[in-house]
């Protein structure tokens, strides 16, 4: 069974590759209204992609989050399930140039970059697990699915400033941009509604490790650089309270705090998510 979800798998990537390739053309054409092409392809490529993942939990007998590829897949997943949602109220084709590629790179390594069925299945039959670690693995991919979308908001906001700026002077092509108020809106209500998410992922994911292993391992790097990405977020979330901090001050902090969230991701495919889970 583990053979099928792959071959869904592969079918959701060659989606999620035809949407990316529509999206591209699509917007640098600048006729949005075939953005819908690339919008059912990825939509299409998302119900595929929850088919593998089902095949998966249900041929390891487990919710397939153990191993470092299974986190990826399920990462690109909830992105693309986000990007689906924030696109039902904004309707921010243009959000798609940066998230889709991300997407694309995590479904890739999910399946390229992960162990044979065979030594998937027996890794993952090794793996420590329960429902605990699992609403963990859940919440933290929804938190970065969260601050992914932000992080594509708010660069594509530094995007469209620089092209207001720039106007009068000279003209630029490109794709036709939000206004800096929708792609503020998006940037601000993704990461609100990310960062109660992931900090109760990171909680659970603290008493989890207390209860396994008798603590928490501070040499993981992906343990402190999950940590620094939280810190960095709640002081985003607070400043844009009590400061009102907007526009770009408020990008350039959730760019950083995106940044450091994907080193902490990119890490994990070292040390396997946490290099604790083999002691």
């Amino acid at each position: 069974m583990l053979t099928l979800s792959l071959f869904w798998a592969r079918l959701a990537l060659s989606l999620y590759t035809f949407g990316l390739a529509t999206a591209l053309i699509t917007l640098a054409v600048r006729r949005e209204s075939l953005f819908r092409v690339a919008r059912g392809a990825v939509a299409l490529g998302f119900f595929f992609h929850f088919v593998s993942i089902v095949e998966t939990g249900v041929a390891l007998h487990r919710f397939p989050a153990a191993q470092y590829s299974q986190a990826s897949s399920l990462l690109a997943f909830v992105i693309v399930a986000f990007f689906l949602v924030v696109y039902r109220f904004y309707s921010p084709a243009a959000l798609s140039l940066v998230v889709f590629p991300l997407v694309f790179v995590l479904t890739l390594v999910s399946i390229y970059g992960s162990p044979g069925v065979t030594q998937l299945a027996a890794a993952s039959s090794r793996a420590p697990g329960n429902g605990w670690i699992y609403g963990h693995a859940i919440l933290i991919a929804v938190g970065y699915a969260a601050l992914t979308v932000a992080f594509a908001g708010e660069v594509l906001y530094l995007v469209a400033e620089r092209r207001l700026k720039r106007l009068p002077l000279r003209p630029e092509g490109g794709p036709r941009l939000p206004s800096l108020q929708t792609l503020d809106a998006i940037g601000y209500r993704s990461l609100l509604a990310g960062f109660p998410l992931l900090t109760i992922g990171i909680l659970i994911g603290l008493y989890w490790a207390d209860r396994r292993f008798g603590g928490l391992s501070l040499t993981d790097p992906k343990v402190l650089l999950t940590l620094l990405t939280w810190a960095i977020y709640l002081i985003l979330l607070f400043s844009r309270w009590s400061a009102g901090w907007r526009g770009r001050k408020a990008a350039y902090v959730t760019i950083l705090c995106f940044l450091v969230a994907a080193a902490g991701w990119v890490s994990g495919n070292q040390t396997g998510l946490h290099h604790f889970l083999g002691r």
